[in-house]
């Protein structure tokens, strides 16, 4: 078999939509998305120091049932969870939210 497949044909790609996509990672991206708006199950909550462009910072990071990609939580993010499901964070463990993509300030 030719790397083209059985009979010449061109092997299944996926049509990716997303500049997002290009990079794939662990953690979840606005533009993975695609106008998507899952909801998805809190499975923990943790601290995890990331390197950016300037050095280490500590995020917070947020663990799902559904997915292996996690969500590197903005204080803006865990200001919303917190008005939902309080200040404790074990209380947020089997909640779903829900995320989509939409613009803060305007990013």
């Amino acid at each position: 078999m030719s790397e083209h497949g059985q009979y010449g044909e061109e092997p299944q790609r996926k049509k990716l939509v997303s500049y997002d996509e290009l990079y794939p990672g662990r953690f979840l991206k606005a533009g993975e998305l695609l106008g998507k708006k899952p909801s998805l199950t809190i499975t923990d909550i943790f601290h995890e120091e990331l390197q950016d462009q300037i050095g280490t910072k500590t995020k917070a990071i947020i663990k799902f049932r559904e997915t292996q990609k996690m969500l590197v939580a903005c204080k803006t993010n865990g200001l919303c969870i917190k008005a939902m499901f309080g200040k404790t964070l074990a209380d947020w463990i089997g909640k779903r939210i829900t995320l989509f993509a939409g613009q803060f300030k305007g990013e």
